[in-house]
């Protein structure tokens, strides 16, 4: 399993140009992570909209947009609901940490 998940992040990095990314994720559950040779782990791949620059993902290598990011994790409320997908804020925080450990 962990080489054919390298072998397709090495494929996308090397296609990079053509499919125009922005970003690339992965998501293993335990349940569909751990079977072996029927194992299952999902690869999510932000792609650009090429004639929308307003809607091109934020950088933190970006100084205005790194900023905006800061303020709007500065005003996030532990009871906040949530607007869209499953996590609470803690989990979402602690998703996006492990995101950040890799930088």
């Amino acid at each position: 399993m962990p080489q054919a998940v390298g072998a397709m992040w090495q494929h996308i990095w090397d296609n990079d140009a053509t499919l125009n990314r922005t970003y690339m994720t992965m998501s293993a559950t335990p349940r569909k992570s751990q079977q072996g040779d029927a194992s299952e782990v999902a690869i999510f791949i932000g792609v650009k909209e090429q004639n929308n620059p307003s809607k091109q993902m934020k950088n933190l290598y970006n100084e205005a947009d790194k900023n905006e990011i800061l303020n709007r994790l500065e005003n996030l409320k532990v009871d906040a609901v949530r607007q869209w997908g499953k996590m609470n804020i803690v989990q979402m925080l602690a998703h996006l940490n492990v995101s950040l450990e890799t930088l």
